[in-house]
């Protein structure tokens, strides 16, 4: 049930992150707040199990190049390697938020980021990228858990005709 409401909502709330970056929000809740600024700070540390620490222990992962994993324990070891590979100087600002509660104890949340200084495989620097984190959270006995985690590129230019 909760993949089949993750899956309706990534669909549907997706389109709305550049909107939703530039309109006023309620203040977000502390708990949901704690799990971005957790994220942010394994970022800048390069720090793995930090990066899955409010992962639930089936939560899955997708990245923005469609890299997906199933599991804290393998997006920890996928991340353990892609966070070795962040020799530079990464930085990253949010740039919108947004939370919505969509069922007894599910969670939409999601936010939109700029960064700079990401590395690909081959050592080279990507350009600066817009992005956005979409997670789908899951209130248990220990507290919110991501169950699912998407990223995915915003292209602000597009060639499509």
């Amino acid at each position: 049930m909760v993949r089949i409401l993750a899956l309706v909502l990534l669909c549907g709330l997706a389109t709305t992150a550049v909107a939703t970056a530039q309109t006023p929000a309620a203040p977000l809740d502390p708990a949901f707040r704690a799990i971005l600024d957790n994220f942010n700070t394994a970022w800048e540390t390069r720090d793995a199990g930090r990066f899955v620490r409010d992962f639930a222990e089936d939560g899955d992962f997708m990245q923005a190049f469609g890299r997906y994993r199933a599991g804290r324990a393998d997006t920890e070891a996928f991340m353990t390697r892609f966070l070795s590979l962040q020799t530079g100087a990464f930085t990253s600002r949010e740039v919108g938020v947004r939370a919505r509660m969509v069922g007894d104890g599910v969670a939409f949340l999601e936010q939109e980021l700029e960064g700079i200084g990401v590395r690909n495989a081959d050592g080279s620097e990507q350009a600066p990228r817009r992005g956005q984190m979409m997670l789908v959270l899951r209130r248990t006995d220990r507290g919110w858990r991501i169950q699912h985690y998407r990223y995915l590129d915003i292209h602000t230019t597009s060639t499509v005709k």
